[in-house]
This record gives structure tokens, sequence and C-alpha cells, in this order.
């Protein structure tokens, strides 16, 4: 239990943060404690090494191209991406190229000329709408309205024609 307390004391002791009662106070404990001085030696031992470790600087060549670099990663994730290939299939589909718009004016025109074909084959030798229906159609009279001034002219107009007059 005493080892716990004197555990926190040996961070803040190696970080410089005690201050004279609670370092008095693990001196005497470390003095006692084979567990905790092997623990205190052990950390100092690690302590020293990390400050050893040096990191070589890089060349200023490394740094000149670091940003290229970097561009062509973010360039690469982004083409290998799924949205990048939709967006890419679609751009090809949608964009107007010299040779796609010959195409689809070519297969236009040979649609237009089947179509035409098929209306001639079927109706050859037909006439659409028969020249005598036509002469009918524009010399039938047209009904005059009915003007009536009262009810029971109403009544007999409609009794004549048999049309329901209009509602009053």
């Amino acid at each position: 239990m005493k080892c716990e307390r004197f555990n926190k004391l040996i961070h803040l002791f190696l970080d410089g943060r005690l201050d004279k009662d609670e370092e008095s106070d693990l001196r005497e404990h470390l003095s006692t404690c084979e567990e905790c001085a092997q623990k205190l030696a052990l950390l100092r031992s690690m302590e020293v090494a990390a400050k050893k470790i040096s990191a070589e600087e890089p060349p200023k060549a490394y740094w000149d191209a670091f940003s290229g670099r970097v561009r062509e990663r973010i360039v690469q994730r982004e083409e290998e991406s799924f949205a990048f290939g939709l967006k890419k299939a679609v751009q090809a589909i949608f964009s107007f190229s010299p040779l796609k718009i010959k195409v689809a004016a070519g297969l236009a025109s040979v649609l237009l000329v089947f179509i035409v074909g098929k209306l001639y084959v079927d109706y050859r030798g037909q006439e659409i709408v028969s020249r005598k229906e036509s002469m009918q159609i524009q010399e039938q009279p047209r009904p005059e309205p009915v003007k009536a001034t009262d009810k029971g002219e109403v009544a007999q107009a409609q009794d004549r024609d048999g049309s329901t007059p209009p509602p009053e």
C-alpha cells in the first residue's frame, strides 16, 4: 500500500515537481524499499538512453521536394477512390467530343430513316384519311346555339332538337 503512493512520487521526482518534504519522504522510502529503488534506477537509465537518441536532420533536397511528394500522394489516393472513378465515368459519358457528336447524329439519322421507311411500308397505297371523309368533315354544318328568352321557349327548343339547354 505504501509503495503505491511512492510509485506516483517517483515519476514526479524525475520530473522535478516534488517539494522538499515529499522528496525527503521518497528518499527515506527508497533507502528501505529495494523494489522502488530499482524502479527509479530503471526510469533514470531509460531517460538517459532517450536523451542520447538524436534524429538526423534530412538533407535540404528532402524538404525541397516534400510538398511535391505530398501532393502526388494525395492525387494518387484520390485517383484510387471509388468516387473519383465514378466521376471520371460520368464525365466520359457526358463529354461532347466531335466523334461522339458524329456518332450520335449518324444513329439519329439511321433511326429516322428506319421510322420513315416503316411508315411507308405499312401505309403504302393507303390513305390515312380518305378524301371523302375529309370532305364530309369539312362540309358538315355546325349546329347553331339555341337562344331562349323564357322557360317555355327553352322547353320547346329542347323538344325540337333533343338537346339540353344550358343551365341558368
